[in-house]
């Protein structure tokens, strides 16, 4: 299930293989010429070791991922105005 509601937040969600992940992204107004974007995700997963030696190298991954990502869209929206 995924859930988008226009010019304000984009939810999605992913189940399968012993996991479940829900990844959100929200505009939040800050005045007339400035928007925060704020994301976040959680995930679920299996309690046995594989997984959770998987989880160690995932996390800084994906903050990298993510933190990148960000960025990239700050320097896009940034070029626009």
């Amino acid at each position: 299930m995924n859930e988008i509601e226009p010019f304000k937040s984009l939810v999605l969600y992913y189940s399968g293989r012993g996991m479940e992940w829900v990844g959100q992204f929200g505009l939040d107004p800050l005045d007339a010429n400035h928007t925060r974007l704020v994301t976040r995700g959680i995930e679920q997963t299996p309690k046995t070791l594989i997984w959770r030696l998987g989880m160690m190298f995932m996390e800084p991954a994906a903050f990298i991922m993510t933190r990148r990502m960000l960025l990239g869209v700050k320097e896009r929206a940034e070029a626009l105005g």
